[in-house]
C-alpha cells in the first residue's frame, strides 16, 4: 500500500531504516522501503547496501543525476499506489509515524505533508545559523502550514499518490540544491491537486555549518533564477515566493539601484554576522535579496523581460 522512498547521497540511512522497520514489525503495516543511492562515495554505498532485506530494496545509480531526477526514479521501482518520501537525514520521533500516513490514504488529498522539526538542544556555534533558521522558518505546525498549503510544501517528509507524481514529476532540469520543492508546490497549485498538511513531523537530523549553510543558500538562489526561466517569469509564481515578490517590487518602484549601493557597503559585515551563527530574520532576508540580485545579473539575458 505504501512505498517509502529514501533518496541517498553521502549519508548512512541505517537509523532511519531501522526506525521504519521497527514500527512495521509491531503493526504489520503494508509497506516497502526503497533506497536509491545517487552515486555516493564508496563507504556510504558499502554501508547502505547491507540494509537490503525482505522489505528493503537498495538501488545504486551509476552516475549522479541530482535531487529531482532521483525522486522520479522511484516510480520505476515502487510497487504500491502511494509513495512516502523522506530525506535520508530524517529521524522518526513518533511510534505510529507510518500509521498516520496510512490513515490519510483514503481521505481525498493526493499529497500529504507531515512537517519537520529541529532539536531544542543548542548545537555548537558553528551550526547555529542552520539550527536557528530551521526552528524559526521550517518548524511550523500543520495549522500554520495549511494557511498556504502549496507554498508550505516541502520534500523532506511527504506522501503522494503514485499517479499524481507520474502526471507531474519533479523537473529534471533542477540538479542542484534548492527550490525544487517551491517549483513542485507551484505545479501542484496550478493543477489544483488536493494537498493536506498533518501533524506528523520528522526530526531534522543533520545540521550544516554556518559556512556550508550560506553556500547552500547561494546554490538555492541560483536554482531560483533558473526556475524563473522555466516558468517564463510567471506572475503567480513570483507572488508565491516572498523573496521574488520583494525583488520585483524594488525593481518596479526604482529602489533596486539604491538597494544595491547599500548591499555593496554592508555585504561583508552581513556575511561576517551570519558566519558567526547569528540569525536576525530581517538581516538574513536582506542578505539573500542582495545575493539574489547579484545572481540575477548573470541571468539577465536569459530571463524574459516581462515584469522585470
Amino acid at each position: 500500500m505504501l512505498s517509502v522512498c529514501i533518496p541517498i547521497f553521502n549519508i548512512e540511512v541505517k537509523p532511519l531504516v531501522e526506525s521504519l522497520l521497527s514500527e512495521q514489525k509491531k503493526s504489520n503495516a503494508p509497506i516497502e522501503i526503497l533506497l536509491i543511492d545517487d552515486c555516493s562515495a564508496d563507504n556510504f554505498r558499502s554501508a547502505n547496501s547491507k540494509l537490503t532485506g525482505e522489505l528493503v530494496r537498495y538501488i545504486e545509480l551509476l552516475q549522479n543525476i541530482g535531487r529531482s531526477r532521483t525522486r522520479n526514479e522511484f516510480l520505476k521501482y515502487a510497487r504500491h499506489d502511494w509513495l512516502l518520501f523522506l530525506d535520508a537525514d530524517s529521524r522518526i520521533i513518533s511510534s505510529d509515524f507510518i500509521a498516520h500516513y496510512l490513515r490519510e490514504t483514503g481521505r481525498g488529498a493526493k499529497v500529504v505533508c507531515g512537517g519537520r522539526i529541529y532539536t531544542n538542544l543548542s548545537p555548537p556555534e558553528q551550526y547555529h545559523l542552520h539550527w536557528n533558521y530551521g526552528r524559526r522558518n521550517e518548524s511550523k505546525p500543520a495549522t500554520e502550514r495549511m494557511r498556504h498549503p502549496y507554498r508550505s510544501f516541502m520534500t523532506n517528509n511527504f506522501m503522494i499518490a503514485k499517479k499524481t507524481l507520474e502526471s507531474i514529476l519533479f523537473d529534471k532540469r533542477i540538479a542542484g540544491y534548492g527550490h525544487e520543492d517551491t517549483l513542485f508546490g507551484y505545479e501542484l497549485k496550478k493543477r489544483k491537486v488536493a494537498i493536506e498538511h498533518i501533524e506528523n513531523p520528522v526530526l531534522h537530523g543533520r545540521l550544516e555549518t554556518n559556512k556550508e549553510f550560506l553556500k547552500k543558500t547561494d546554490d538555492a538562489l541560483a536554482n531560483l533564477c533558473n526556475i524563473l526561466v522555466y516558468v517564463n517569469n510567471a506572475p503567480d509564481f513570483i507572488e508565491d515566493v516572498t523573496l521574488l515578490k520583494y525583488y520585483f517590487k524594488l525593481k518596479r518602484t526604482g529602489f533596486l539601484v539604491p538597494f544595491r549601493v547599500i548591499f555593496t557597503i554592508k555585504q561583508f559585515f552581513l556575511k561576517w554576522f551570519l558566519l558567526r551563527g547569528h540569525l536576525n530574520c530581517g538581516i538574513f532576508n536582506f542578505y539573500k535579496l542582495g545575493r539574489f540580485d547579484r545572481t540575477m545579473k548573470t541571468f539577465k539575458t536569459l530571463i524574459p523581460q516581462k515584469n522585470l
